[in-house]
């Protein structure tokens, strides 16, 4: 055997070695944490921006309009109250689709990748921060769906303005109104604008969970 071929084999044989030591479990977890990429194209995060600015822009109108009515003169009164309640709504819906794709496409996966890794890896601080940053979403999907209630009770073309406008004689009503558009406004504004969703996800958490983990 030549000088030159011992050496080779000497490297090969250094090489076996040096993987045998890695466990086959770790390979398991850097292949899981490889599995899943995502394009931030698919989250249409700046439509979620733009639709969240646009509610908060109504929201702040409404609450100064319903704070001045003490009750409802006219179908012109009404109208203007009216219409900015309909474009919340519009945009609540859409706002809505938007955040269940982001749940769909960017927590549900990755809260399951990590779940798994963490049987084998502690990584229970990753999860915690999704499971809290979803939960805050779905918490602001449920109270923009409420809010839809509001497109019926105040809707002329479904009840006549009279009753409406007992509506808004009504103090609770009043004050249940308000309330449901100041915590909309207050929980897009701690999700969505401050800082803004876009800046604030992580859409490398896998490649930082994977460098925690194995450096």
């Amino acid at each position: 055997m030549g000088a030159f071929t011992w050496l080779i084999n000497i490297f090969n044989k250094s090489e076996e070695r040096a993987e045998a030591q890695v466990p086959n479990e770790d390979y398991a977890i850097v292949n899981l944490l490889e599995s899943y990429s995502i394009e931030e194209s698919e989250l249409e995060l700046d439509k979620i921006q733009s639709i969240s600015e646009g509610i908060v822009s109504y929201v702040d109108a409404l609450i100064k309009d319903v704070a001045k009515i003490t009750k409802i003169k006219d179908e012109a009164e009404l109208a203007f109250v009216f219409t900015k309640v309909k474009k919340v709504s519009e945009n609540a819906l859409e706002l809505n689709n938007l955040l269940e794709q982001l749940v769909s496409y960017y927590y549900d996966p990755i809260i399951k990748i990590l779940e798994q890794v963490n049987e084998k890896k502690g990584v229970a601080l990753f999860l915690e921060v999704m499971n809290r940053s979803k939960s805050n979403i779905d918490k602001l999907t449920q109270l923009l769906n409420s809010f839809i209630v509001y497109d019926d009770l105040l809707n002329p073309e479904k009840r006549v303005i009279e009753e409406i406008g007992k509506e808004f004689e009504n103090k609770k009503f009043k004050d249940d109104f308000v309330k449901s558009l100041v915590e909309v406004r207050e929980l897009i504004d701690q999700i969505i604008l401050s800082p803004d969703l876009k800046h604030s996800l992580n859409l490398k958490i896998l490649d930082t969970v994977k460098d925690e983990v194995f450096n």
